[in-house]
């Protein structure tokens, strides 16, 4: 609740709405498959987690989805999450 009231500080977009889009991420049953699955299949995957938490990237996926950027870059990529959830389509 605290990031969505920060969100709606800084873009004046109602909190309901930033709070849906946090639901949009958490109940996407078919990309925490898909994320789990590609894990499984990874050289890594001792190394990643099978708890698909997307913590503050739930922060970045609102502001995308209320700014709608044409570009976005993504710095300090460790396992790949933000990555995954901002790819478009968003």
């Amino acid at each position: 609740m605290n990031l969505a009231q920060i969100i709606n500080v800084v873009t004046n977009v109602d909190t309901s709405v930033i709070l849906g889009y946090f639901e949009e991420t958490n109940n996407d049953i078919d990309l925490k498959n898909h994320i789990i699955e590609q894990i499984k299949k990874s050289k890594f995957k001792k190394y990643a987690d099978l708890n698909i938490r997307f913590a503050r990237r739930l922060g970045w996926y609102a502001f995308v989805r209320i700014l709608k950027p044409q570009v976005i870059i993504e710095t300090g990529v460790d396992k790949g999450l933000g990555s995954v959830l901002l790819w478009p389509p968003y």
